[in-house]
């Protein structure tokens, strides 16, 4: 299904070196390429929160067990259990903020990876360049409204919660600095994760420019825009429906061959 959030990683690829040279109507093989690398760069914001998440796992247990046994120490007067919580106490709420915000970032590296892999599968079949194919997207969501608005609106959305859920990486990274013990991986995720956010902000105000500049284009063009997209779509969901008869027309026939075929 259409979705803007890849109209918009489109629209600030547009704005790229990558892009000079582009020729509406040709596929853009270079464009491809230049998107499936970003898309593995998200990819990789993902894959790197993971191993993070892990690590931090494992170290906020370890506090829990330290203050669980200083908790359960009898002799041990209030005031000296106080003082020794208080820095695992602090040290152990950081690790959870930060685990959260590795998480949250995960889910959302994991989302848009996934969606960018999928429309530019989606842009090589329909042989659109960028430009176009976001110009479809948004006269879809302008002309014909409904699921197609819907679907804007929803993916904008994701761009906005990208930007927050790396922002508050960030936040809860610069929170940690002072905290006891060294999370493994975490400068690498940092340094990924500040990239990934200059990328979703670059998006979020591009989406905005293209939307606007759409808007300005008569009702006709945006109507003829609208119509090649529907046709597209629909002879993309052709293809994939052919595409699953076959498939299942090439499993019953290995299912039926006799024992004597393979001999």
């Amino acid at each position: 299904m259409r979705n803007c959030l890849w109209g918009a990683l489109l629209a600030f690829l547009l704005q790229m070196p990558a892009w000079a040279g582009s020729v509406a109507g040709t596929g853009g093989s270079t464009e491809i390429t230049q998107l499936l690398n970003n898309g593995q760069l998200v990819e990789s914001v993902a894959k790197q929160a993971e191993q993070v998440a892990n690590q931090i796992r494992q170290i906020t247990e370890a506090v829990d067990r330290k203050i669980l046994m200083i908790q359960n120490l009898r002799n041990l007067p209030a005031a000296a259990a106080a003082l020794a919580l208080a820095p695992l106490q602090k040290d152990l709420q950081a690790y959870l903020d930060l685990y959260r915000a590795v998480n949250d970032i995960k889910t959302a590296s994991q989302q848009a990876a996934a969606m960018i892999q999928q429309r530019g599968s989606e842009m090589a079949y329909l042989n659109l360049s960028p430009k176009d194919y976001l110009a479809q997207e948004i006269a879809l969501a302008n002309t014909r409204g409904g699921i197609y608005a819907r679907e804007f609106d929803r993916d904008s959305a994701l761009i906005t919660t990208y930007n927050e859920k790396s922002a508050a990486l960030a936040q809860a990274t610069q929170n940690a600095a002072n905290i006891t013990g060294t999370v493994q991986g975490l400068q690498a995720l940092a340094t990924q994760n500040a990239i990934g956010y200059s990328v979703t902000l670059d998006m979020a105000q591009v989406l905005t420019e293209q939307k606007a500049a759409v808007a300005q284009k008569s009702q006709e063009d945006q109507l003829r825009m609208a119509a090649n997209g529907d046709r597209a779509l629909r002879e993309m969901a052709a293809k994939a429906a052919q595409n699953a008869a076959d498939n299942a027309s090439g499993a019953q026939f290995q299912l039926q061959s006799p024992a004597w075929w393979s001999w």
